[in-house]
């Protein structure tokens, strides 16, 4: 059986639970799109969450928890 991945909310309202595997391809191409950004807008300093709500396809009732999780991991690895 393959591990599952708790997702909270900031305010922990609300969680979400992803597969290991489904969360991983998640930050992989959240990554990728951001990356394809930065690449492709040089002067700008972000991508809105609008934008990359529409790229990794989030639907409204989930996007701000994925997307806040997902910040963290992007920050985190360009710290290192």
């Amino acid at each position: 059986m393959e591990p599952l991945i708790c997702i909270d909310a900031q305010d922990n309202s609300n969680s979400l639970i992803y597969k290991s595997s489904n969360w991983s391809k998640l930050e992989l191409q959240g990554e990728k799109e951001l990356e394809d950004f930065h690449r492709a807008n040089p002067l700008k300093s972000g991508m809105s969450k609008e934008e990359m709500k529409g790229k990794l396809n989030l639907s409204n009732p989930i996007s701000s928890i994925v997307l806040a999780n997902l910040t963290q991991v992007v920050i985190y690895q360009n710290e290192a």
